[in-house]
């Protein structure tokens, strides 16, 4: 039998030891699972740990031989294990769990514990193992995983290790992992292939001198300090992995913290953790109006950080810290009623969330840094900037997304923007990636469409580009249209519902440029009820909303009721008569508000589209090259 075997049968019988002489001495339902097993590096196991460990150190002993490992558990874990040892009273202990408050008390309880995990090894391995392992438990001590260097012999040596890690269960609830560390040589596993960091080479000590102190300057022709003392480099891969698990951290103390203070069940979930620019953000992660915190980060590196949520689950969330009764702040999140009271309320999320991150970076993180939430701004996507600064600097941002709902309640995403170059995550790009800068027009497009916008003449209706406008300006510009006509449909689908009484639904939205004639010619059939809108603001013009006169006559039919027989009679015969084309004119009112409210908003130009009259055409008849309608369509089929 191969050692690896050998030692898997024994853990399994340590398994049933731990859990049964653990559960008698807590005199609660105690249960772990596992246990999953693998050789690594020192370095690896404690990339892979996040938050604050209890390490309770582990002289293994063999004959005359001895060798070190340790036991590691979450702070968390081991003060409600300890806490409940002790029989803390339920609101006391979580008081303790949540101020990861490691008090005296509690650590002699928990050191109890970890005798009883040592003596479970010890047993099964003198009655199982021809060696006859002893583990024998020593000091304590609270430490962070990213504080711990791979090449010293803190908390233990730099060697390669076989990890092995139960999850463990308290009355039911999950908890953390409980982790043994075995030397894997000492237990004569096979550790080839599997490298310990490597120590680096110690600096002069005259080259130390000169950072005591002021710094002394080298003479001419001298090598400065700085220059014989490589810095260390960062295995950007793991230091990734790091940041992600911190960032796991961040979502279930949030889940935690928040729910604290609204006094209700708040869920994080789905976090999903990706690359950006400030463009790719607002252009393809959100839409709709968002609330964005500026979140300054100060300590060993500063930067801008930002915390960004849509204005209704903004809206949702300081409602429901302020307590507003379920009606209001339903019409306060369709109104998109940010009020003063809201705002404030919010601003108070903002600052949990603020301090979630700070809490978590700056003990857990490389470099201690702090988050500091400054003000709040309301923005619309389609309406920033890529090139500028506001309302955030253009750069390469590292994003954290997390699903959020209230009790039940759905919401959307929120997303914390981190500048690549704060997290030390510049290197994770390509060298090409690396010199990233806003976006440059080509000249040679700028000047081609300047002249072909000369030719067209305006741009309203022309068919060509404005003068100075680059493909790529006319293409952001089409994307940001077409986010705004989705929203377009969306809102049409609910107020045209609210007035009907009726479920509506607008799909297979398709956005194209289409000429006049393109558009009779092809795209409908039969006759259409068109109803003219006009366009006033910054720019003016008309546009059109086309419908089949069926559905005309269904839809305004609806709204005055009409018997369902003397509906479908007015169909078949296409009668679309008086009262049902007033009717009709009624629901291209609610669709010429839905276009103004989201285009007048949100939009780079405020537009306003004003319902004109409702006529009847038949597509065969149009006169292409009358100016009766529009030369051009910009249609929404």
């Amino acid at each position: 039998m191969s050692e690896e075997k050998r030692i898997g049968k024994i853990l399994k019988a340590i398994k049933d030891r731990v859990q049964e002489e653990v559960k008698i001495l807590l005199g609660a339902d105690f249960a772990i699972s596992g246990a999953e097993t693998a050789l690594l590096s020192k370095e690896d196991i404690f990339d892979e740990l996040a938050g604050k460990q209890i390490c309770a150190r582990m002289d293994i002993l063999a004959g005359e031989n001895k060798a070190k490992g340790c036991l590691l558990i979450g702070i968390k874990d081991a003060i409600r294990l300890g806490g409940t040892l002790i029989m803390l009273p339920d609101s006391e202990l979580e008081e303790f769990v949540g101020r990861e408050d490691y008090s005296e008390e509690i650590e002699d309880s928990y050191g109890e514990i970890a005798n009883i995990i040592a003596g479970s090894f010890t047993k099964d391995f003198e009655e199982m193992h021809p060696k006859g392992y002893r583990f024998v438990r020593k000091e304590q001590e609270i430490l962070l995983p990213v504080k711990i260097e791979p090449e010293s012999d803190e908390p233990v040596p730099n060697t390669v290790y076989y990890r092995v890690i139960f999850t463990m269960t308290l009355e039911g609830d999950a908890l953390g992992s409980m982790v043994m560390l075995m030397p894997g040589e000492f237990f004569g596993l096979d550790i080839s292939g599997i490298e310990a960091a490597k120590t680096e080479p110690v600096a002069d000590e005259s080259v130390e001198e000169c950072f005591e102190g002021e710094q002394q300057k080298p003479e001419t022709g001298e090598t400065a300090p700085s220059d014989l003392i490589e810095p260390k480099k960062i295995d950007v891969k793991k230091h990734k992995a790091r940041i992600d698990r911190l960032l796991e951290e961040c979502r279930k103390r949030l889940q935690t913290e928040v729910s604290e203070l609204l006094g209700t069940t708040v869920r994080f979930t789905e976090l999903d953790n990706y690359f950006t620019t400030k463009e790719e953000f607002f252009d393809n992660h959100i839409d709709g109006k968002h609330v964005i915190a500026d979140m300054e980060a100060v300590g060993d590196s500063q930067g801008m950080s930002y915390f960004v949520a849509s204005l209704a689950d903004a809206i949702n969330l300081g409602g429901v810290l302020i307590m507003l009764p379920p009606n209001e702040l339903g019409a306060a999140v369709t109104k998109e009623d940010f009020s003063e009271d809201i705002e404030d309320a919010y601003g108070e999320v903002a600052n949990i969330v603020s301090g979630v991150y700070t809490a978590i970076f700056e003990e857990n993180y490389i470099e201690k840094l702090r988050f500091i939430k400054k003000k709040l701004t309301t923005v619309v996507p389609v309406k920033v900037e890529a090139e500028g600064d506001e309302p955030i600097i253009n750069c390469r941002y590292y994003v954290s997304r997390l699903q959020i709902a209230i009790e039940e309640n759905e919401l959307g995403s929120v997303h914390m923007l981190f500048p690549v170059e704060l997290l030390q995550l510049e290197d994770f790009f390509t060298e090409d990636e690396k010199g990233f800068e806003p976006k440059k027009d080509p000249v040679e497009f700028r000047e081609r469409d300047a002249i072909d916008g000369e030719k067209n003449g305006p741009s309203f209706g022309s068919g060509g580009a404005r003068a100075g406008d680059s493909r790529a300006d006319l293409e952001k510009r089409q994307k940001k249209v077409d986010k705004l006509l989705a929203i377009c449909r969306k809102k049409m689908e609910e107020e045209v519902t609210a007035l009907l009484g009726a479920d509506v639904r607008f799909s297979g939205m398709e956005n194209r440029v289409i000429t006049k004639e393109e558009f009779f010619e092809e795209q409908v059939v039969g006759k259409q009820v068109f109803a003219n809108m006009e366009v006033a603001g910054d720019l003016e013009g008309m546009s059109y909303f086309s419908v089949d006169i069926k559905d005309a006559i269904r839809i305004g039919g609806v709204l005055i009721m009409l018997p369902s027989s003397e509906l479908e009679n007015a169909v078949t015969n296409d009668d679309f008569s008086d009262d049902t084309r007033d009717a009709y004119g009624e629901i291209a009112n609610i669709v010429a508000g839905v276009y103004t409210e989201i285009f007048e908003d949100q939009y780079s130009k405020k537009l306003r589209f004003i319902r004109r009259e409702v006529c009847d055409v038949s597509p065969l008849k149009v006169d292409i090259d009358s100016d009766e309608l529009s030369q051009f369509f910009e249609a929404g089929d």
